[in-house]
């Protein structure tokens, strides 16, 4: 488990955020005649108070004491939101491969200026910076996801640059800094979910011989060797997955035809998919988090519109939306996802076909009030 983030190191101004969209219900004649009588009251009111307001020409506008202030940036309400910005990733990029791993995020590959990349990054949220941090990948790959596990971050199949589903199978040791081909998935799979459980690594649906999968697969990492699960109860490709308590997450994804809203679940103490309460729309090519018992949806929209995130309760089995940063309402898909204990960081993806550099934390615990920065922290470093 990681080290949680610190967050006394200023960040930048909250990110603007699209609402939520939420249900209207009819109003009473009775209530519409009390909020427009409200409405005039207050326009009466405004006017008053700009009347009878003070215009003092000496008034000291350099007064040190208010330089710099909460209050001249922005009201402190508003800066509540969770959503903030980071060090953008060196170059634009989609469909990376993003974990969480002692306090920083990895970033894999993906792909960047039109070709794949097997480029191995680390970001420091403490010190707000980019490194190399190991050996790239030995084979670039698109369309998968990665798994950690200790040390090390697995990383099973995807598409490579013939822009065809692999069946390679690698991992990447943090410690020693290098990667190590391991037993080849049973068969050749783009497009699938990737989640991990002690000793265990799960690959979950995807796009196999030229249709959607609803086949599942565990690897032992102990035993380095594979299994066939029972099937999912749905067949799909760009879900997003996360290993909990003894159970396989299966969330979202897309059928060939639309996206999926579909939440299933793999318990290994009865080997059984069950049902879990769907997502309010169908969104697949998204990112996941998971922090304490809560999962996150973030971004999608490679075919409908999404302008807003969710949070899942597991223990509840319920569903409920949080907002996402402006620029992005619609479509945020391809995204990079990395959990840490207090907050998620969203890498990279697209919006309206465009490869974006973004890095943005959601700081889930801990304080939601942030200092405005002294100096822009974006930026390539």
């Amino acid at each position: 488990m990681g080290q949680p983030i610190g967050i006394s190191q200023p960040l930048v101004s909250p990110v603007p955020v699209a609402p939520n969209p939420q249900l209207l219900l009819p109003l009473s004649m009775r209530r519409r005649v009390a909020i427009v009588a409200t409405l005039v009251i207050a326009l009466a009111l405004s006017v008053l108070s700009l009347n009878v307001r003070p215009t003092d020409a000496t008034a000291n506008t350099d007064d040190p004491a208010t330089i710099g202030s909460i209050s001249e940036v922005a009201p402190l309400a508003l800066q509540s939101t969770r959503w903030n910005t980071r060090a953008s990733v060196r170059s634009a990029r989609a469909r990376s491969m993003a974990v969480g791993y002692k306090g920083r995020v990895v970033l894999i590959g993906g792909e960047v200026s039109r070709a794949l990349s097997g480029e191995v990054l680390a970001y420091e949220p403490g010190k707000d910076e980019w490194r190399d941090l190991g050996a790239p990948k030995p084979t670039p790959v698109l369309n998968t996801a990665a798994a950690v596990l200790g040390d090390d971050i697995y990383v099973p199949g995807g598409t490579t640059a013939n822009n065809a589903p692999t069946d390679r199978f690698e991992v990447f040791n943090v410690i020693s800094n290098t990667w190590l081909a391991l037993p080849r998935l049973p068969k050749a799979t783009s497009g699938h979910a990737v989640a991990a459980l002690p000793n265990q690594v799960f690959v979950l649906g995807g796009r196999s011989s030229g249709q959607n999968t609803n086949e599942a697969f565990v690897f032992d990492v102990a035993a380095k060797r594979w299994s066939a699960l029972p099937a999912m109860p749905t067949a799909r490709e760009g879900a997003a997955a996360v290993g909990f308590n003894g159970r396989v997450y299966v969330i979202g994804g897309f059928d060939g035809r639309r996206e999926l809203a579909t939440c299933e679940y793999f318990a290994l103490a009865d080997t059984t998919w069950h049902a879990c309460k769907p997502m309010t729309i169908g969104r697949s090519s998204f990112g996941l988090a998971h922090i304490g018992g809560s999962l996150f949806a973030v971004g999608g929209g490679a075919i409908n519109f999404i302008g807003w995130n969710e949070k899942y309760d597991i223990a509840a089995n319920t569903w409920t939306t949080f907002d996402t940063p402006a620029a992005h309402a619609g479509d945020w898909r391809q995204v990079a996802v990395a959990s840490l204990p207090t907050a998620f960081f969203v890498i990279g993806g697209k919006t309206r076909n465009v490869p974006l550099s973004d890095n943005y934390v959601y700081e889930v615990l801990g304080n939601r009030t942030f200092l405005p920065a002294l100096s822009n922290s974006g930026g390539n470093k």
